[in-house]
């Protein structure tokens, strides 16, 4: 989805591609060399995860806050989103929950502590990349993975730890298949899961963000692009892909106040469910005559 982002929005998107840095450890594989990934992490240690991904060979571009990071992933594409999870404005946990509401379907690798609602950090051991050893850190594990997010590395970000992580997501040159746990979970979920329009809305604030018409905007701009790639998958009857994307549509068009996009494809992922091409069929053309008689950046 590309997004339209106001004038007056302001933009801290900086990239580390040039900073100049030696390639380093990058040479030990060229799996990740040179993909585009996105740190949000605010404040000094910032700059030096960058200069750690850097030096493996990624471009790296980086925001400051969880806002930022939204507007930067709708505008650019990014092989994975590296999100601090105490941020301001969004932290990290709301920012994942956000870009799946969205439809990011890359990794997210959550960075460092997890503050809970007593002020305490709650973390893994920050051992071999987010590996799981007791109790708390798979419960830790779990909270993550029901943000939306696939991994985790503790802050500053250690080369060791970086490289496994690395290597479990893009190994032999091959990208893993993208969103992890997070998306699968969004895309088989059934009638009691959490919406993910919900996740955007009621638990982040985020459509009191100053970017938030602009994010709409490019939603609604979008729109004719969404649809088409309904219509292909359909038309292959390719019904998995056609039911994961009615319902991030779904989710989405109930996150930017888009209702009837939302209705219309419901019932487009409940065809697809159902393998029925007539009630899909059916629940596109209702969704192409709605699109249809939208004004430009108004909801419907």
């Amino acid at each position: 989805m590309t997004v339209s982002v106001p004038d007056n929005y302001p933009s801290t998107v900086r990239s580390g591609a040039d900073s100049g840095l030696g390639a380093g450890l990058a040479e030990r594989s060229a799996a990740w060399v040179g993909r585009r990934v996105l740190l949000a992490e605010h404040g000094a240690g910032g700059a030096a995860s960058a200069a750690r991904f850097v030096q493996f060979g990624l471009l790296c571009d980086q925001a400051g806050d969880g806002a930022l990071a939204v507007a930067a992933v709708g505008t650019g594409h990014y092989a994975a989103v590296f999100l601090a999870l105490d941020m301001p404005v969004l932290d990290g946990l709301r920012t994942a929950r956000v870009l799946r509401a969205l439809g990011y379907g890359g990794p997210i690798i959550a960075l460092g502590a997890l503050r809970r609602e007593d002020g305490d950090a709650f973390e893994d051991d920050g051992e071999g990349g987010g590996n799981v050893s007791d109790a708390a850190d798979l419960a830790f594990a779990a909270v993550l993975r029901q943000g939306g997010c696939d991994g985790h590395l503790a802050l500053p970000v250690d080369a060791g730890a970086l490289e496994l992580l690395l290597h479990g997501m893009w190994t032999d040159g091959a990208a893993r298949p993208a969103g992890g746990a997070g998306v699968a979970a969004t895309a088989n979920a059934g009638a009691d899961a959490k919406d993910p329009a919900a996740l955007a809305t009621s638990d982040t604030g985020f459509e009191d963000l100053p970017a938030f018409a602009g994010f709409r905007a490019g939603f609604r701009a979008a729109l004719a692009q969404r649809l088409a790639e309904l219509e292909i998958a359909a038309a292959d009857a390719d019904w998995p892909t056609l039911a994961a994307r009615a319902h991030t549509l779904k989710g989405t068009g109930g996150t930017f106040g888009f209702p009837g996009v939302s209705l219309h494809a419901s019932s487009t992922e409940l065809g697809a469910r159902a393998a029925d091409a007539a009630a899909v069929g059916a629940a596109l053309e209702q969704l192409r005559a709605h699109i249809a008689s939208l004004p430009d950046g108004v909801a419907g």
